[in-house]
């Protein structure tokens, strides 16, 4: 990435974070189409956990000194 910090004044604080989601959002909500038992229950099931259906591998945080 490249942020244009002309004009203004630092530190500033540059973070990143690198996150694994075995079954991506969008995939599971394709499935919501499908009115089959199957897809029914994954559905549920992926609704009921979306709050941790994803972890955080890394997180990386530094300081940069303004230009």
């Amino acid at each position: 990435y490249e942020i244009d910090l002309e004009g203004s004044e630092g530190p500033y604080i540059v973070q990143a974070s690198l996150w694994y989601q075995p079954i991506g959002f969008r995939w599971a909500e394709n499935l919501r189409s499908y009115d089959a038992e199957e897809t029914n229950r994954f559905v549920r099931y992926f609704d009921s956990m979306a709050h941790a259906s994803a972890i955080r591998l890394a997180r990386q945080e530094i300081v940069v000194a303004g230009p």
